[in-house]
């Protein structure tokens, strides 16, 4: 769980997106904000998936990354690879943000953490 500056400046970051949408200098600047409350928790992941996220916002103007699939298992359990399809539309592009900002609220916890390493994933492949 974040300490109360980070969730303030989360909390934010969501009543913002959902007033404005995707204004990207100021969440840029939020998402600045905040990477150093996640550097503090030496987390590296989370504190990737931060500066990842304000660097996609900062390249493409809005978020290209869609909330993360269910893993499908195939007859003998294994993992089935699933095909990256982006969002739609705005609405898809909002929402994949505000999920993503709700996962990093609550970090460690495994379900959170399996979404949120499919969400850096995807930020790495996006800005190579």
């Amino acid at each position: 769980m974040v300490g109360k500056k980070a969730l303030d400046i989360i909390t934010k970051l969501q009543k913002d997106l959902k007033k404005d949408g995707f204004k990207i200098e100021s969440l840029v600047a939020d998402l600045k904000e905040l990477r150093p409350y996640f550097i503090q928790t030496k987390d590296p992941t989370i504190t990737k998936v931060c500066r990842l996220t304000y660097e996609h916002l900062e390249k493409f103007s809005t978020f290209n990354i869609s909330i993360p699939a269910e893993e499908e298992l195939d007859e003998e359990g294994n993992v089935i690879e699933q095909e990256y399809v982006p969002p739609a539309d705005e609405k898809e592009r909002l929402e994949s943000f505000d999920y993503m900002l709700s996962l990093l609220i609550n970090g460690k916890n495994k379900t959170n953490r399996t979404d949120i390493i499919q969400y850096r994933d995807q930020l790495i492949k996006s800005l190579a």
